[in-house]
């Protein structure tokens, strides 16, 4: 079996964790069957139209589990500008739920701390 690993856009977010004697953190292959081992996983079968989720939680999933497939990557966006930035917001009442993965898109890291911003 041959396995060939390449990352093209996004996935360069960098700074996570110390550095200091980890080896890093986890990595998801997303939709491959064989890998579907770890809660949260899934595998979306194009042919069929089934979706294969594995159960983020102890003992059986209940049965008014909901599953949300999000297709929305940003929920919210104030923008302002230098000459005329955005003043006074208040936001209250409002939950955000749920959003595209975003992880492998385009990401800086203004900082060496463990966080990284969208582009």
């Amino acid at each position: 079996a041959k396995f060939t690993f390449s990352r093209e856009r996004g996935g360069n977010q960098g700074a996570r964790g110390s550095g200091i004697g980890d080896k890093g953190g986890d990595f998801f292959i997303e939709n491959v069957w064989e890998e579907l081992d770890h809660p949260g996983e899934f595998f979306f079968n194009k042919v069929t139209s089934l979706l294969y989720l594995v159960y983020n939680g102890t003992g059986a999933p209940p049965p008014d589990v909901i599953v949300v497939a999000p297709q929305l990557q940003t929920l919210l966006n104030i923008s302002g500008s230098q000459s005329d930035p955005v003043k006074d917001l208040k936001i209250e009442g409002v939950s955000f739920t749920a959003s595209a993965i975003t992880y492998m898109m385009p990401h800086g890291v203004p900082s060496g701390g463990d966080w990284a911003m969208e582009r």
